[in-house]
């Protein structure tokens, strides 16, 4: 193992289909949130992250034909080689636009 966790490599086809679970995941997420009513919000948490994963996935897949495999935790490692300074300049644009927001 090289450190960079375990991938696999995917086809074409893989980051759209990831990209449909991952706003699949997103749209349920919210409905149950707003089903919840403060009650639990524990089963829309898990969908949540279920849909970073998925959105992630897509995005490496469409960048590079790669995703994480089993190892959810390195997704941010994964994001951060497949799109470097993107990413960063993508995370200060959305911090800047949060400040103006808040």
């Amino acid at each position: 193992m090289t450190g960079k966790g375990p991938r696999k490599a995917v086809d074409g086809g893989h980051a759209p289909a990831r990209l449909l679970q991952a706003r699949e995941f997103h749209e349920s997420a919210r409905s149950l949130v707003t089903l919840a009513q403060s009650k639990s919000y524990n089963p829309a948490v898990t969908l949540m992250v279920t849909a970073a994963i998925a959105y992630s996935d897509a995005v490496t897949a469409k960048a590079r034909g790669i995703v994480n495999q089993q190892d959810h935790q390195g997704a941010p490692r994964l994001l951060r080689e497949v799109l470097g300074n993107r990413l960063l300049m993508e995370l200060d644009d959305f911090a800047a636009w949060a400040e103006g927001h808040a």
